[in-house]
């Protein structure tokens, strides 16, 4: 009987303890942000000012997007002179006030003459109506005369009323064989003095076994021209023009500026085919990139694919041809591939066409990329510190991102002063971007501890309370 008094007042007494571990453990995860100082993180810039502003802005360095462990950036933390965190948001190009213009058609008109025509001495005689200006002959004719050939297109860009940054060529009844030429584009605002505008700038369309090569995009310069002139050589006589369309760049989004960077790639052994590995060096939000190599020449079928860590799979970006091809003055390369919104740290391309010799390929992706913002509260007192790079801590709530998107769309940039980051500081080190080292939960893995061993002795009182009863029970 009295064993069993013994075992009821420790069962009373572990009771409590347990409630008491539950509730210690609840508020230390509640808590765990507040504890975080910049030691908890690997490096940082320390913001010092004396600008006045409702809200302070920094453009993030390359060198910030490979110290931080998340694709996200959510382990960056700003704290006060005092030790305190502040509010803050990461600010990209807001795309919701970029004016995309759609591509448009173009009237264009063919230049007959003789090959040997200089034309800079023809005359064009030209008829304007309400909707435009129209074109009606070269030399005064309304077709082409026996001899003659087409010698260039004269395209009417006056309706236009945004200036155009390429032209796209639509053609068709493609010769056999292909081609592949330059063309040469004048502009004029009078039809009597030109300029040049671009000079020899390759189109193609060539089948080159399965491949198929076509180049038929003109960039053309910031130059505002009512007229154009597209020369047309000998080569493309049975060509078939159809339509020209004109291309409009997306405005910038003002104070975005993008950048360009180029890692090398380093051949991987793999019985699929050559296969080089690159590292972009950090979570940048990526734009496009684009294929350099040494060689003069070359083309080859390949994928590019890309993971955020070495343990994920990788997710393919794009699958095409990539291709340099010259011959004289003539050159022809791919287009960049178009990134929109991609983060991604490590790239792979992948030969595909194995059959495929590279030797001297050696490939360098160059990507585009805009340097994102974080924006702040001033709150308390300075010197402010951007703290980032701490594996494992979650992603911090960003009050101030609505708000910051608000003020961008009515245009209020004074409430907002932009201050340079300058050099980066160590705090925690290196050793703070490695997975499992800093910010273990110490206090709460004893906490979490000690309760399971309490359970595990207030078990075992309560069944040798219950053999007591068995045993001091008659039969």
């Amino acid at each position: 009987m009295w064993r069993r008094r013994q075992v009821k007042g420790r069962i009373r007494v572990f009771g409590p303890v347990m409630v008491s571990l539950i509730m210690m453990i609840e508020h230390s995860q509640a808590d765990e942000t507040v504890k975080l100082t910049p030691a908890d993180f690997g490096y940082g810039y320390s913001i010092t000012t004396s600008e006045e502003a409702a809200l302070f802005e920094v453009v993030l360095p390359q060198e910030f997007y490979g110290k931080v462990t998340r694709p996200d950036l959510g382990d960056l933390r700003i704290f006060n002179g005092s030790g305190d965190v502040i509010p803050h948001a990461l600010i990209g190009p807001d795309q919701s006030v970029v004016k995309e213009l759609p591509s448009q058609p173009v009237s264009f008109f063919p230049l007959y003459g003789q090959r040997t025509d200089d034309i800079s001495r023809q005359t064009i005689r030209i008829r304007t109506d309400p909707q435009g200006t129209l074109i009606d002959s070269w030399q005064g004719q309304d077709t082409k005369a026996a001899g003659e050939h087409v010698l260039a297109y004269l395209i009417d860009a006056s309706p236009l009323e945004n200036m155009p940054d390429k032209l796209e060529l639509q053609w068709s009844a493609v010769p056999a064989q292909g081609f592949m030429t330059t063309l040469t584009v004048r502009g004029s605002d009078d039809l009597t003095d030109w300029q040049t505008l671009v000079e020899k700038v390759a189109i193609a369309d060539l089948q080159l076994g399965q491949a198929v090569l076509q180049h038929r995009i003109i960039d053309l310069p910031p130059i505002r021209k009512k007229y154009l002139h597209i020369s047309w050589p000998q080569e493309l006589e049975a060509l078939h023009l159809q339509a020209i369309r004109v291309h409009f760049s997306a405005e910038q989004v003002p104070g975005f500026q993008p950048v360009s960077l180029r890692t090398k790639g380093s051949r991987l052994n793999s019985d699929r085919g050559p296969i080089f590995s690159f590292d972009s060096g950090g979570f940048m939000q990526l734009n496009q990139v684009r294929l350099h190599s040494p060689l003069k020449s070359y083309m080859v079928q390949a994928r590019l694919s890309s993971r955020n860590f070495p343990d994920q799979d990788w997710q393919t970006r794009w699958q095409g041809y990539l291709y340099r091809l010259e011959q004289g003055e003539l050159g022809l390369e791919n287009t960049p591939v178009a990134l929109p919104g991609v983060v991604g740290r490590y790239w792979q391309l992948e030969v595909l066409n194995t059959e495929n010799v590279l030797t001297g390929f050696e490939p360098v992706l160059e990507f585009n990329w805009v340097p994102l913002k974080v924006t702040f509260v001033p709150q308390g007192e300075q010197p402010y510190t951007i703290a980032f790079g701490s594996a494992g801590l979650k992603s911090a709530p960003e009050p101030l991102a609505d708000l910051m998107s608000q003020l961008r769309q009515r245009n209020i940039p004074e409430l907002i002063k932009t201050i340079p980051a300058g050099p980066m500081l160590t705090l925690g080190g290196s050793q703070k971007l490695q997975p499992g080292s800093p910010n273990f939960p110490w206090r709460k893995a004893v906490l979490w501890l000690t309760l399971i061993m309490g359970v595990l002795v207030l078990a075992g009182l309560v069944v040798h309370l219950y053999r007591q009863n068995r045993a001091e029970t008659p039969a």
